[in-house]
């Protein structure tokens, strides 16, 4: 890296150039790493882990949510023990509820404001709906998940606040600091995937239709775009650049863009040119942007994985990697396949290890493999969640983080 970094003082290469340089040796002698450290992310013996998140404004906090409801923020490089800096959970909110309780939530459209609070940078006023008396209230029944959360996401401007999806068929917006669900949004289906702009939560359910919840008056629900929409959406995700635009896939294999400036259109179909033919064979799975919002990386049950540029209609989508068929097998075991940092395509597979495909070469590159392999190849072996800390210039380094059953693992160089 000297040798770089004399020849960028030389302006002989870039300061990109230096800096996706510096990421790769991050990632070289993290892959060399003979054993991450473990965590414990509960102490039930039932669950364990369904998603991960990395706090995207600091990089200094880990979002773990679990399969029974429950989810923990962790703070990173937080307590020293044998001279080394390790992660410690500030806090956890345990499963909400029993499974016999009803998972119908208010849909009286009346409103009263319950919450009030402020973060560094925003203050939010809550308003949460009124229900008949047949229905249980929120004040009646503690606050949170009764079932497994399928994603999670922090709000893109402060870490303030933070969004869970789950199979009870509620989007929940919670305050960091009490960790309280403070507001709850019955979307009608089951959660598949969520993601957020600086304004706007954006849900991928079980049925056709992508919902889109505006944070400035959360108690009314969009839908995007119109019509029969008759496939079940699996996936959402919203350019980090081009904030407007929001990529889905479903599980007819399709990829599409909608414009949140144009009333929620439908902008563009993917398509391969030759044949024409929709993205994927099959489910599409999961969706992944660059991180300047250029190209978009997809999954599908087909066992490809495509890298695409949206908007250059003139280049054809290019594969990554071999065509592996049982790479992603089990439709629904984990909402998170894809994580692109900006030197490699992070994929999860079902062999319970994690792919690292180049996107320049368009090769895979290497693998991270379950650092506690067991005799069973179940789900639940598998690894769950991935998150990403891979900002150098907060002074923590590359950091990775892989969930397994009741494990979180932590990568470094």
């Amino acid at each position: 890296m000297n040798a770089y970094f004399l020849r960028f003082q030389l302006n002989d290469i870039s300061g990109s150039y230096l800096n996706h340089l510096s990421i790769q040796h991050e990632f070289e002698k993290m892959v060399e790493s003979e054993s991450p450290r473990k965590y414990q992310y509960s102490k039930s013996k039932i669950g364990g882990t369904s998603c991960l998140q990395v706090d995207p404004n600091t990089g200094k906090f880990l979002l773990a949510c679990g399969n029974d409801g429950s989810l923990g923020i962790w703070s990173l490089d937080d307590r020293c023990r044998d001279d080394e800096l390790y992660c410690k959970r500030i806090n956890f909110s345990a499963r909400s509820g029993t499974d016999n309780e009803p998972v119908t939530l208010p849909t009286n459209r009346n409103a009263q404001m319950v919450h009030s609070f402020e973060t560094r940078k925003n203050r939010f006023r809550l308003y949460r709906q009124s229900s008949s008396s047949s229905v249980p209230t929120q004040s009646q029944a503690r606050p949170g998940h009764r079932h497994s959360i399928r994603s999670c996401q922090w709000f893109k401007l402060d870490n303030g606040m933070f969004f869970t999806g789950s199979n009870d068929f509620s989007l929940q917006l919670w305050d960091t600091n009490s960790l309280e669900a403070v507001h709850s949004v019955d979307v009608g289906h089951r959660v598949n995937q969520i993601d957020t702009t600086d304004h706007y939560v954006v849900v991928a359910t079980e049925d056709g239709y992508p919902r889109l919840t505006d944070l400035r008056n959360p108690t009314g629900i969009t839908h995007l775009g119109s019509g029969t929409m008759p496939h079940e959406m699996l996936t959402v995700h919203c350019n980090p650049q081009k904030t407007h635009i929001v990529a889905t896939g479903d599980s007819s294999g399709s990829v599409k863009l909608w414009d949140l400036r144009k009333r929620n259109q439908l902008l563009l179909e993917l398509y391969h040119h030759v044949p024409r033919k929709r993205a994927h064979i099959s489910h599409c799975q999961d969706l992944a942007w660059n991180s300047d919002g250029s190209q978009l990386a997809s999954i599908g049950a087909d066992g490809r994985i495509y890298m695409w540029s949206p908007f250059n209609p003139s280049h054809d989508a290019l594969q990554v990697g071999p065509h592996d068929l049982p790479r992603t097998r089990h439709l629904r075991r984990t909402s998170q396949r894809l994580l692109w940092s900006e030197n490699y395509i992070l994929c999860n597979t079902d062999y319970g290890e994690i792919q690292f495909l180049d996107p320049i070469s368009k090769r895979l590159w290497t693998k991270i493999e379950d650092p506690e392999p067991s005799s069973t190849t179940s789900p639940s072996a598998q690894f769950s969640g991935m998150a990403i800390q891979d900002k150098l210039s907060n002074g923590m380094g590359l950091r990775l983080y892989l969930s397994a059953s009741n494990s979180i693992y932590e990568y470094t160089p």
